[in-house]
């Protein structure tokens, strides 16, 4: 029996196959018939004898439908009939209404439009995926992407220059000519911090208006809507905001050749609606504001008084109470500092 057992010894069993190549998850968007086709690359196994088959519960090519599905491959040795098991997950993310994409930095908007004056867009939420993950999810409350998802509502742009894009979300409140207001999601180390800024009736471009790779907001103040005459006729002094580190910053006064600018620009549409014996203080208002940017405070009231001698100034006012207000208005804003 013991030279039996030498002659014909019994053979171990193998160690069971090792997967060597498992694709990672798999994050994708929905085309709009509402799936996706993901040719994924199978993973490869080996055994002692070299390679083992691998057999998957899906195939590459295969469609796949909106969430997550785990795929699961089985590696199985032919000899001893060990098997070994790996899984992974493709995730297939809802088609979206907009989106926006830089390096690995993709932001998603999603909305439903509806016929209802009142609220055309509902269910509005945002996704960002970074580095092939979710990053960030939330609804986007009380407000409906910019013109109704007629224009471009998102963006990622690196608005402060660190090389990493924030996602720019424009959004519109709704109303015969208000409001928009800008919501920035920045990412901070481990998760997006978002930060909102409110411009009222009037909306924003970007330009980098000093050359160093970041882009400033370009607007007007909305302050002084309806302060001195009605909306139609209401001037609007020049605005400028920065947003960097988080933070939303009015950088006017750095600009004096953009606040000359403007400020000849109210006081050519104070003349001509005075012509037309159209309200004016508005238009006056505004100029007042960007000559204080300017420091020539003395030239404002100088002008004022003598707009007032001359019956120039018409509008909702007697010109003393006209200007007693718009002195305390401009110091309350700030303008007088």
């Amino acid at each position: 029996m013991v030279g039996w057992a030498l002659a014909f010894p019994q053979r171990s069993l193998a160690d069971p196959p090792v997967f060597t190549g498992v694709p990672a998850n798999v994050l994708v968007e929905a085309d709009a018939s509402g799936g996706a086709t993901i040719n994924f690359t199978k993973p490869t196994a080996i055994d002692d004898s070299g390679h083992a088959s691998v057999y998957c519960d899906w195939f590459p090519g295969d469609r796949f439908p909106v969430g997550t599905t785990t795929v699961t491959c089985a590696a199985s040795d032919p000899e001893t009939y060990e098997e070994s098991e790996v899984s992974f997950s493709i995730l297939v993310l809802p088609h979206a209404q907009e989106r926006s994409s830089s390096g690995a930095v993709t932001a998603l908007l999603y909305y439903t439009k509806v016929k209802d004056v009142l609220t055309p867009l509902r269910n509005v939420h945002l996704t960002i995926i970074r580095q092939g993950k979710v990053a960030f999810q939330a609804a986007v409350p009380y407000a409906y992407p910019a013109g109704y998802g007629t224009q471009r509502s998102i963006r990622l742009l690196d608005l402060d220059g660190d090389s990493e894009p924030e996602v720019l979300l424009d959004l519109y409140s709704g109303g015969a000519h208000c409001c928009f207001s800008s919501t920035v999601y920045r990412y901070a180390g481990a998760s997006y911090q978002t930060h909102a800024h409110f411009w009222g009736n009037l909306p924003y471009r970007l330009a980098d208006l000093n050359h160093d790779r970041k882009r400033e907001f370009i607007t007007a103040d909305d302050r002084f809507a309806y302060a001195f005459s009605s909306f139609a006729f209401s001037g609007f002094p020049i605005q400028i905001w920065t947003y960097d580190a988080g933070r939303f910053s009015n950088v006017t006064r750095s600009y004096p050749s953009l606040i000359r600018a403007d400020a000849a620009r109210m006081w050519r549409d104070y003349g001509s609606l005075r012509r037309q014996r159209y309200e004016t203080e508005g238009a006056l208002a505004a100029w007042a504001a960007d000559q204080y940017l300017l420091h020539h405070r003395a030239l404002v009231w100088r002008r004022l008084r003598e707009s007032a001698r001359a019956g120039l100034l018409t509008g909702n006012y007697r010109p003393t109470a006209y200007l007693r207000k718009l002195r305390l208005f401009l110091g309350r804003l700030g303008y007088a500092r």
